[in-house]
């Protein structure tokens, strides 16, 4: 449902609702915020008693799927830092999910802060894709076109270049 400020709540205190008029005692029955950051969700198909997996995810992948604000994934993140590294049944980070269905800029900075190294990571299916080429699949093209056309005309571009281009600005200034 999208209810982010609930899910802060149980993510922080255990509990799905601050009303009086739940029991004191409701909140205890599912497993820890700690737990339920670590567990998979998945669903599966039976044809021929052979079980398949049809999607199988891990909280923050949904959360980032989802459009959850920075503060649910800084959440998510502190109850389970590895899942930063986890992929999903299709072989998707966190950080591809986040180009891929146009995440706003502060979550995924908040994603690359985590884990920096995950801008280099190939992802998809195939495993054929970087983090920003997701935006090809997304609401949020145009930065991926703009990232990638940084990213081609930085090819080359060596340090002793940057360093000397640098300097031209700073002295100009």
């Amino acid at each position: 449902r999208k209810d982010w400020e609930s899910v802060l709540l149980f993510l922080k205190s255990g509990k799905w609702s601050n009303s009086l008029f739940v029991s004191s005692a409701e909140h205890m029955k599912g497993p820890s915020p700690e737990i339920q950051s670590k567990t998979w969700v998945s669903e599966y198909t039976t044809h021929n008693k052979n079980k398949t997996i049809v999607w199988s995810q891990l909280p923050i992948h949904a959360a980032v799927a989802y459009g959850a604000p920075a503060i649910v994934l800084q959440k998510l993140l502190e109850l389970y830092p590895d899942s930063i590294k986890s992929r999903d049944s299709e072989n998707m980070l966190p950080t591809h999910l986040a180009f891929g269905f146009g995440a706003i800029d502060g979550v995924i900075m908040q994603l690359l802060n985590s884990w920096p190294e995950a801008i280099k990571e190939l992802g998809g299916p195939a495993r054929n894709r970087l983090p920003h080429q997701c935006c090809e699949l997304g609401p949020n093209r145009t930065r991926g076109e703009i990232l990638s056309l940084f990213i081609s005309q930085m090819q080359g571009f060596n340090d002793a270049k940057r360093e000397k281009e640098w300097k031209k600005v700073v002295s100009k200034e």
